[in-house]
């Protein structure tokens, strides 16, 4: 009897330390940014990292920072615990173990504890930020945005993998094959290898799809060519609602502009309703519009409200947020930038909101 209560006892006490070790994991490409040389041929540029940790628990949180390389190899790490309410920034150049290895994602594992990334140039000026999204890898991952000036802007698409990987590019027009990433492998790739020139008409938006059993996470970079080094950092979206929330527009037309896009995803047309928000909460206009499957409307708060496709009456004056119905689920993100380059020169996006919620994390302040 004094055997069985010992192994009995054994038991319960390694099913508890079992579950100790159980945490989550969050796996995110770092943001890329691309350049054209004199004879146009593209480059990515090297950007120093920065991750924020934020423990949003009552109570001390352990955690693993990861970090790889393009070919899945862990090339640096860190440790750490987090006291409740507490953040803590990680300079990923500091946390590398191999010399001249260059970090393309990072993984966290731990719980209860958000990530925030951010990517500096090299004088320490934040360029991008952005932080995952907490609802897990996926087979389907959206892309609400392929940008049509392509001598203006481009962009670029990163896709970690969770496992082992066949990955396969579709839109409206085509379906191609990008090959097979093995796990903690990160592919980056920009719309030229897609879409050597022109992209078509018919295309505004797309997705990378895994097979059955597998898993990816990725992002999405959006920015100019120039040498500024003006860009935008969003996750690719796995989730769609009926109802999306823009939470801001900029009061200040002539420092900023803000754009926003409400995309479909669905085979199907959508049929929605945007309500037009003031700052004092009341709605200053409502129209119904659709949009088209596989497509999405592009709206620009700046000088001139303009919309593409054009809405049924003009994009009223004083909008502060935006309030959008469908019968069918949509995707959509913001995105921000300056028109005076002197006092305000960059790009920043956000996802869209499906839903109010009662507490929120602002983990990064500066």
């Amino acid at each position: 009897m004094k055997r069985l209560f010992v192994i009995l006892f054994l038991l319960c006490n390694f099913a508890t330390f079992s579950q100790t070790l159980t945490h989550n994991i969050t796996f995110s490409p770092l943001p890329v940014s691309w350049q054209k040389s004199e004879n146009k041929r593209m480059t990515k540029l090297n950007l120093n990292y920065k991750v924020v940790l934020f423990n949003k628990s009552e109570t001390p949180e352990d955690y693993i920072l990861r970090i790889y390389n393009a070919n899945g190899i862990k090339i640096g790490y860190k440790t750490g615990t987090l006291n409740p309410l507490t953040k803590e920034e990680v300079e990923v150049n500091n946390c590398l173990t191999e010399e001249g290895e260059t970090p393309t994602s990072v993984k966290l594992i731990a719980n209860n504890i958000v990530m925030l990334i951010i990517a500096n140039d090299n004088n320490g000026e934040r360029l991008t930020s952005y932080w995952p999204p907490d609802v897990g890898a996926k087979q389907t991952m959206w892309i609400n945005h392929l940008a049509p000036e392509r001598e203006q802007f481009f962009t670029s698409l990163s896709v970690c993998a969770y496992t082992d990987c066949n990955l396969k590019w579709n839109d409206a027009v085509k379906s191609e094959d990008l090959g097979n990433i093995e796990a903690d492998n990160t592919l980056t790739f920009e719309l030229a290898s897609v879409y050597p020139s022109n992209l078509p008409e018919a295309v505004s938006m797309a997705n990378i799809q895994t097979q059955e059993s597998q898993s990816a996470t990725g992002i999405e970079c959006f920015g100019n060519w120039d040498d500024k080094i003006t860009f935008a950092t969003l996750p690719t979206t796995w989730f769609s609602n009926t109802r999306l929330i823009f939470p801001h527009i900029a009061y200040s037309k002539t420092l900023y502009w803000t754009g926003l896009i409400i995309g479909n995803p669905n085979s199907e047309t959508a049929n929605i309703k945007i309500r037009f928000m003031g700052e004092d909460g009341r709605v200053i206009q409502t129209q119904q519009t659709t949009i088209p499957g596989l497509n999405r409307i592009v709206m620009l708060f700046a000088h001139h409200n303009t919309a593409s496709p054009p809405l049924p009456e003009a994009i009223p004056d004083g909008t502060a947020w935006l309030d959008v119905y469908s019968d069918i689920p949509l995707t959509g993100f913001e995105l921000f930038g300056g028109n005076d380059t002197t006092k305000a020169d960059y790009m920043e996006g956000i996802r869209a909101t499906c839903e109010p919620f009662e507490k929120g994390v602002a983990p990064y302040i500066i």
